[in-house]
């Protein structure tokens, strides 16, 4: 399995996981950051997790324009476009960054930014 494919399988679990912060405990590396649409904002561990459990479920999501770049012998990141949709909300369209560094044979998130595009 390539690298690219590797992050893109971690980056849909994390879009598959919206209230179940299991799965982010599991695949964050130690001290991550997510930067968010307002009114969410910057969030450390703690706050992620509970902003993750009670998350709305997303109904389908789809990737476009998937870029990785090497930061590193072991940091990627990954950049695309995503558009998604939760029940009873408008589709919402993003540019997303995601940084992973390998850790133990491992990839893990350590930085995670969305910009919505609509």
């Amino acid at each position: 399995m390539s690298v690219l494919d590797e992050l893109l399988a971690l980056e849909k679990g994390f879009w598959r996981s919206a209230g179940h912060p299991e799965y982010y405990r599991e695949h964050l590396a130690s001290d991550p950051v997510f930067a968010l649409p307002a009114p969410t904002g910057i969030l450390g561990e703690r706050a992620l997790l509970e902003a993750v459990e009670t998350a709305a479920p997303w109904e389908e999501f789809r990737f476009q324009d998937l870029r990785t770049i090497v930061l590193g012998e072991d940091a990627r990141a990954l950049v695309y476009k995503a558009r998604g949709t939760r029940p009873g909300a408008p589709a919402y369209e993003a540019i997303v960054s995601s940084v992973y560094v390998r850790a133990d044979n491992e990839w893990k998130l350590v930085l995670h930014q969305q910009t919505p595009t609509s």
